[in-house]
């Protein structure tokens, strides 16, 4: 088996509601990946994507921006995965 090498970083910053206030958190892990000469940052989603390009990221996640907002998830009780007996 070949050697795996860690090429990046993947982080999911707080999730903030007034846009630019993940700023520091991207900051923060693009000083990481530079220290650790890492090249790839993924980082920010649909809702800061523009601040976590401003800070460098190479991967984004966007899936919100594309197929819209998903349905909140249910108590496993609720969905019949755990059945009540």
């Amino acid at each position: 088996m070949p050697a795996s090498a860690v090429v990046g970083i993947d982080d999911d910053a707080a999730v903030v509601e007034r846009r630019g206030k993940s700023r520091p958190y991207f900051a923060r892990l693009r000083a990481l990946a530079a220290e650790n000469g890492l090249r790839h940052l993924s980082m920010g989603m649909s809702h800061d994507l523009e601040v976590a390009i401003q800070e460098g990221a190479t991967i984004l996640r966007v899936g919100t921006a594309l197929f819209g907002p998903r349905e909140k998830a249910r108590p496993a009780q609720e969905s019949g995965v755990i059945k009540n007996e």
